[in-house]
């Protein structure tokens, strides 16, 4: 679920996965979580849906 928002995020925002990543984890584990094949530690997804609704909020 979160990779599909993550994904959602990228596509509609044109941010890269480096801006997106900033400060949270690496670009390539953010790719891994948006691919599904990872999943975050709770804090980090948390961080992560934080971001998504900050982003969106903007928009």
């Amino acid at each position: 679920m979160l990779g599909l928002l993550l994904n959602d995020l990228h596509a509609t925002s044109h941010i890269s996965t480096t801006i997106l990543s900033q400060g949270l984890c690496s670009p390539a584990m953010l790719k891994k979580y948006m691919t599904g094949q990872r999943k975050p530690e709770k804090l980090l997804g948390d961080a992560l849906c934080l971001l998504i609704l900050i982003v969106k909020e903007q928009m």
